[in-house]
């Protein structure tokens, strides 16, 4: 029979395997996304699976357009989502960019797109070519 001491011995080896267990699995979205951190720069969130948990940190409302700065904690990256009005699309191109790098274009006509992503401090920006020039704006960096 064993004694009492070496019983709690046990059962406090068992508490710590299972602890140690359940940290080493990985999150749900974690096991889903395709990098992490400076690994997802220049990637596309969606493609990566880091738009599933995104949420929307900073964002600025222009004219009816919207810019946001979006953040995936499981990925560990930011990138810019611009929506444009309807009316928006028979004047020119939108385009979104971080404050860094280059613009990402819609080849075609859509009233959401988003650019690559980010690690680090940085803004979200979104603009539109048109015939005219264009106009650009920005979110504050985080």
């Amino acid at each position: 029979m064993k004694s009492a001491k070496s019983l709690n011995i046990m059962a406090w080896l068992a508490a710590c395997i299972a602890v140690v267990a359940f940290l080493a699995a990985p999150l749900p979205a974690q096991a889903r996304v395709g990098c992490w951190g400076a690994g997802c720069r220049g990637k596309d969130p969606q493609a990566m699976g880091c738009n599933r948990d995104a949420i929307t940190i900073a964002s600025v409302v222009e004219r009816g357009a919207r810019v946001e700065l979006r953040y995936s904690r499981a990925c560990n990256a930011k990138w810019s989502r611009f929506t444009v009005p309807n009316d928006w699309l028979a004047q020119g191109t939108p385009y979104a960019f971080m404050g860094v790098g280059n613009r990402t274009l819609q080849q075609w006509h859509a009233r959401q797109i988003w650019s690559r992503m980010w690690s680090g401090p940085i803004r979200a920006c979104g603009g539109m070519f048109t015939r005219a020039g264009g106009t650009e704006f920005c979110t504050r960096t985080l």
